[in-house]
């Protein structure tokens, strides 16, 4: 066979192959990615919310009738390549060209839609967006979070993106600000942390995205789509001042007294694609009923949400103080993302082994590693070292005290001759 023919085989392959795995995209429930590795439902979503639509089957419509185009040019490709085995070159040289015209096409679609609808949020310092551009809400890391905004009352309700941080200043004109910054960014980590936090107003709300079903649908496990691999919770400012001054609309919690069982919790409910209920972590933002008042709180530090593999997450407040219409307690919480980036199977396996234990940790930590571990960083939430350890006597156990600590949620981080390695832990 010449090479010239060898060349034509390779290019039709690959052509074939790459509209068959783009179709299959589209096709396969709940828009798994298998090469491309993209979320186009979500474009669609924002594009149909910005024109006034916001019914999702018009999204789903649109994405059926790509999802036909993208069959065509596979299509195409086939005919080209029986017509070529056939020795019909000319035939196959028209198919072919009708199958690249599609394709451009479309890759010209999407890249006006993915610039004009795609993860395009960055806020400047001490600012928020809640959609007052009536899109209908916004897509972040191929997430998708709803918003619903009232150009007639300057309201909104669903999410808004804030970089504000102001923990002092009480009422709903600080509604967007949070009672801590962001998570910060490990070093040596994949782990990616939104530099601005997700305030969610309504007493529910969800998320929806392709990646929360926890399963890898790489291609050959040669690309791993980014994941969500944590949500942390706390309280916005506005609800946790109501919550603990009281309000013209809301009471003091635990009374004048601080007797009261008063409660603000969050219910996160890992929802399959029919609709079904499969998990649900319970998270308080406030908590009231113990029987010594000295245990009572008001949430103010980040805490993480368990969440099961699933095809949407669903988010309820409740509380303990509701009226004749409804809760009473401002129905805000603030989230952090974190999002894993794509990594190659070659370094996911450079990855240091690190075992942390117990966890959580009463007054020690012991952090067992596969190399020699050569020094050892305690860091909080904020990013900070508390502590660190160089490990003069090498060996791949240390213990760390962790009486020092108070109780919350750390990152114990080891340095091997390898490489490092992350932990989290909880400090009870």
């Amino acid at each position: 066979m010449k090479e010239s023919k060898l060349i034509q085989y390779f290019i039709l392959s690959h052509w074939l192959f790459f509209a068959g795995t783009t179709a299959l995209d589209k096709l396969i429930p709940d828009v798994y990615p298998l090469w491309v590795g993209a979320d186009f439902y979500t474009l669609f979503v924002k594009l149909f919310a910005s024109l006034g639509i916001k019914d999702p089957i018009f999204a789903t419509a649109a994405l059926s009738a790509v999802s036909i185009v993208e069959v065509a040019s596979f299509v195409c490709f086939l005919l080209a390549l029986i017509l070529l085995v056939k020795s019909k070159k000319k035939s196959a040289e028209h198919w072919f060209s009708r199958g690249i015209l599609i394709s451009l096409l479309l890759f010209s679609f999407f890249s006006i839609g993915d610039q004009v609808f795609g993860d395009r949020f960055t806020l400047a310092a001490d600012t928020f967006y809640n959609g007052n551009d009536n899109s209908g809400g916004f897509v972040l890391d191929q997430m998708f979070f709803p918003n619903n905004f009232n150009s007639t009352w300057n309201s909104w309700s669903g999410w808004s993106m804030s970089t504000m941080y102001d923990t002092v200043t009480p009422a709903y004109g600080n509604q967007y600000s949070s009672m801590m910054m962001p998570l910060s960014t490990l070093p040596n980590s994949n782990d990616v942390v939104h530099q601005q936090c997700f305030i969610s107003g309504g007493v529910t709300n969800e998320i929806r995205g392709p990646y929360l079903d926890g399963n890898d649908p790489s291609l050959f496990g040669l690309f791993v789509p980014p994941a969500p691999i944590a949500l942390y919770l706390t309280n916005t400012t506005y609800a946790y001042r109501d919550m603990e001054q009281g309000s013209g609309f809301s009471k003091k919690f635990g009374g004048a007294g601080g007797n009261d069982p008063d409660y603000f919790r969050l219910l996160i409910h890992s929802i399959s694609v029919q609709g079904d209920i499969l998990d649900t972590d319970t998270v308080y933002l406030a908590d009231f009923r113990f029987e010594d008042n000295s245990k009572d709180y008001i949430l103010k530090e980040w805490k993480e949400a368990k969440i099961s593999p699933c095809h949407k997450i669903g988010f309820e407040l409740q509380s303990s103080d509701n009226g004749s219409f409804g809760m009473n307690t401002p129905a805000y919480f603030s989230l952090s993302l974190i999002q894993l980036r794509p990594a190659s199977i070659a370094t996911q396996n450079a990855i240091i082994r690190l075992k942390a234990f117990p966890n959580p940790a009463i007054n020690k930590l012991n952090l067992q590693a596969d190399e020699m571990i050569q020094e050892v960083k305690i860091q909080g939430l904020d990013g900070r070292v508390l502590t660190h350890i160089d490990n003069r006597v090498l060996s791949k156990k240390v213990e760390v005290s962790t009486t020092f600590l108070t109780s919350g949620i750390y990152f114990a981080t080891v340095t091997t001759a390898k490489g490092t390695a992350t932990k989290r832990f909880i400090k009870q």
